[in-house]
């Protein structure tokens, strides 16, 4: 029988026991925590020297870091050595790598080996949802000139392309085919895809097959796109003036631009005639160039423009502007009415139409008097296309003008 003082004896040794065991544990893991702590460290400093040797060191500390094998292919390939070999480790190691695949793929290629090639680039497409790989297998088809498969990767390229990208992917399907149809066939007529493309057209200054794209895009624009589409109305109006105002006009329709449709064949060519809007900068509205000493506004009933003259303005200078659409073999007329207060008197404004082939016509000087006066100006443009203008002009004998002129009822219309 255990004497009470005995009981306590062997109770404390069994606890001392515990503590002593679970400390050796604690040791242990503290230890290998440590060891492991060192190895990696010791494997991340090789890693970061960056050099075949000290690479293979590392992947010999940490063979399953998928990170050493991609960078150990790299230097190997530098150095003439076939990359693959590590290259299909490190994608066994992480399966979504598709960096790793796309340069087994260019490998793959360029020693001839194609099957492989597409193989690879499949493969990087399949685990990859962004542009790069897409890019990639897009220029393989490309060099391989496998037209149906490139047309395919067209549409996955387009879907995963940033505008910056985009460019690209349309200058390569224009070298495949340069037929409109095609390219159009392979993309989503979103209006995305169609601002990107007429983007491209413009920029590269294909406007025969940028009339057709904008007009797609005008009828599912939407405020976002208005400055685009205007970009197109000024640039198609040399070129082809009826694709430029059906296109002003679909804006128009939809509400895009607040103005009233154009028609040049009944004579409806001049835009904002009474200045009722503020002029939007782009297509077939009233331009205000910066002129020093020069200030257009609005007059405060809404029927006109009101320029007024510093006697600072240059001696020479444009102070309104705007493109207008023209039927060849027709004579139009562009009607006015200006005045100024009773104790102004302004001169040297003139009206001017003219195109590329320089000046056409020009109104009579516009020197107010008391009251109001009434100006026409008849003119006719076979190319399809002017410039009306409004420019002051110092008259001869005179000093600058100095004053305001407002300028009312403005028209536009066939001579009968």
């Amino acid at each position: 029988m255990l004497t009470p003082d005995a009981s306590i004896s062997r109770g404390s040794s069994v606890r001392f026991g515990t503590i002593f065991f679970t400390g050796i544990v604690l040791a242990g893991v503290s230890f290998l925590g440590v060891y492991h702590s060192l190895r990696a460290a010791r494997s991340d400093y090789l890693y970061r020297l960056n050099t075949p040797e000290s690479l293979k060191s590392a992947i010999s500390l940490d063979p399953d870091n998928a990170a050493y094998h991609a960078l150990l292919a790299e230097n190997m390939e530098s150095s003439g050595v076939d990359p693959i070999p590590q290259l299909v480790e490190a994608i066994r190691l992480s399966p979504l790598d598709s960096l790793a695949m796309l340069r087994i793929a260019i490998r793959a290629e360029s020693v001839g080996d194609f099957a492989t090639a597409e193989q690879y680039l499949k493969r990087a497409v399949a685990v990859d949802n962004k542009f790069t790989p897409r890019s990639a297998l897009l220029n393989y088809y490309f060099r391989r000139d496998m037209r149906p498969e490139f047309w395919r990767a067209v549409t996955e390229a387009i879907r995963t392309a940033s505008i910056e990208d985009v460019d690209g992917v349309f200058r390569l399907a224009w070298e495949m085919d340069p037929n409109q149809e095609t390219l159009l066939s392979h993309i989503k007529p979103t209006r995305a895809n169609l601002d990107g493309y007429l983007g491209f057209l413009l920029s590269t200054r294909k406007m025969e097959a940028a009339a057709t794209v904008a007009r797609r895009c005008a009828e599912v624009s939407d405020e976002q796109d208005k400055k685009l589409l205007l970009s197109f109305c000024e640039r198609a109006l040399f070129t082809d003036s009826e694709s430029s105002v059906a296109v002003w006009n679909v804006l128009v329709a939809r509400k895009l631009i607040p103005y009233e449709p154009l028609n040049p064949r009944a004579g409806a060519f001049l835009t904002n005639k009474t200045f009722l809007v503020y002029p939007t900068p782009g297509g077939f509205d009233w331009t205000t160039p910066s002129v020093d000493g020069v200030y257009v506004s609005q007059l405060t009933d809404g029927q006109g423009a009101s320029v007024h003259l510093t006697g600072t303005q240059p001696e020479d200078c444009v102070i309104l502007q705007q493109f207008i659409p023209l039927a060849p073999g027709r004579r139009f007329r562009f009607s006015y009415e200006y005045s100024s207060p009773e104790d102004e008197k302004i001169s040297g404004l003139q009206w001017e139409v003219s195109n590329a082939d320089g000046m056409i016509a020009t109104s009579p000087e516009l020197v107010t008097t008391a009251g109001a006066k009434n100006g026409q100006l008849d003119f006719s443009a076979d190319g399809g296309w002017a410039k009306l203008i409004l420019r002051y002009k110092r008259t001869a004998g005179h000093v600058r003008a100095e004053g305001t002129v407002a300028i009312r009822k403005m028209t536009g219309q066939l001579v009968p």
